[in-house]
């Protein structure tokens, strides 16, 4: 069980979650809460971007990660970074 927090800049407040990455189900456990299949939305993951001097990114998907489809606007594109490097 992985533990993750979500901030959400809009409504300024960091929401603590935990997915099961052994598991096959796609499920999200918030608090007492549990969130799965067509509550959840895809996200790309485009992994090791360089930090520092500005560069293009490999815009090929390395992985999927998904969060309640209520945290995330569905008239965006949404995608996550993973960054290497400081």
């Amino acid at each position: 069980m992985n533990e993750y927090k979500y901030l959400n800049l809009k409504n300024k407040n960091i929401l603590e979650f935990k997915i099961d990455d052994n598991s096959i189900e796609k499920e999200i456990y918030l608090n007492e809460e549990n969130i799965s299949g067509k509550n959840l939305r895809e996200i790309p993951v485009f992994n090791e971007i360089a930090a520092g001097n500005p560069i293009e990114i490999n815009d090929e998907k390395q992985e999927n990660f998904y969060l309640p489809k209520e945290w995330v606007d569905r008239n965006n594109d949404n995608f996550i970074l993973q960054i290497k490097g400081g």
